[in-house]
């Protein structure tokens, strides 16, 4: 779990994909809310202020969650927190559970705002109890933490997979990191696979390399050569340099039929989008 930041480094486009990050399928936003969302997807933050603007006018349950994370982030007016948080509070009231995950983000540590464990913790739970994946995730971090509430792993893990089970990435990686260390469960190698895998299909780097890793060794899988060297070209791909010394001495141990196999694999490989 990340803890928000105090620089501003978010561009239009970045703020439309964090605002929709961790949210299971919604209702359509408003008239107003779409406008807004259209002109962000093509960094048009004026237009979006005024669109998101005129949604809060018309009683847009989204329209004050995506304002509010325009004061939040600074984009397009001067940063305000404190309006921020009026913004969300009055779309959680409306039923948002992404903006009840933004505040109790808010609440645990962010410029501007005071420190309050208590707020964290009942907002980031009843988000996570309206379903909110990345909700899920922060709270179950609290609960693996046991800082703002008490340590229980076990429950943690409950929360973490109810947050993989909607796709939602850090959640995967984390219940897989789990499972590898026994962290609130046995050590189970087969679930640890199958999470890391579920993150790695996702196109996440480090996913890729631990699927690459655990196909090389035969660890919570069969061993395959080919599906190893495929995996651990496509995390080094993507940027994850510790791909590279394990990748080069499969290059010396797979033959060139196998060599092409796990090359072709990786070109046509594509990861699956989250909806």
């Amino acid at each position: 779990m990340s803890f928000p930041r105090s620089k501003k480094p978010f561009i239009a486009a970045m703020l439309f994909t964090l605002a929709l990050a961790g949210s299971p399928a919604q209702a359509d936003p408003g008239e107003f809310t779409q406008k807004g969302l259209k002109a962000l997807e093509i960094n048009d933050v004026k237009k979006a202020l005024s669109a998101f603007e005129a949604g809060v006018k018309a009683e847009e349950t989204d329209a004050y969650f995506y304002l509010g994370r325009m004061y939040e982030s600074g984009i397009g007016v001067r940063q305000n927190m404190g309006r921020a948080i009026q913004l969300y509070e009055k779309a959680a009231e409306k039923g948002s559970a992404r903006a009840l995950n933004q505040l109790g983000m808010l609440y645990l540590g962010a410029p501007g705002v005071l420190q309050d464990f208590e707020k964290a913790r009942d907002f980031l739970k009843r988000a996570a109890e309206a379903g909110n994946a990345e909700a899920e995730f922060n709270y179950g971090s609290l609960l693996q933490e046991g800082k703002v509430v008490d340590k229980d792993p076990r429950e943690a893990n409950r929360w973490f997979e109810k947050s993989a089970k909607q796709g939602y990435v850090p959640a995967q990686l984390r219940l897989a990191r789990n499972y590898q260390m026994g962290i609130g469960t046995k050590k189970n190698p087969e679930q640890a696979f199958y999470w890391y895998l579920q993150a790695a299909v996702r196109g996440h780097p480090y996913a890729l390399y631990e699927v690459g890793i655990r196909y090389m060794r035969g660890d919570g899988t069969v061993k395959d050569l080919v599906q190893a060297h495929k995996n651990l070209n496509l995390a080094l791909a993507r940027g994850y340099e510790k791909a590279l010394p394990p990748l080069r001495e499969l290059t010396e141990k797979l033959d060139r039929e196998q060599l092409l196999k796990a090359q072709e694999e990786a070109r046509e490989w594509k990861p699956v989008v989250r909806q």
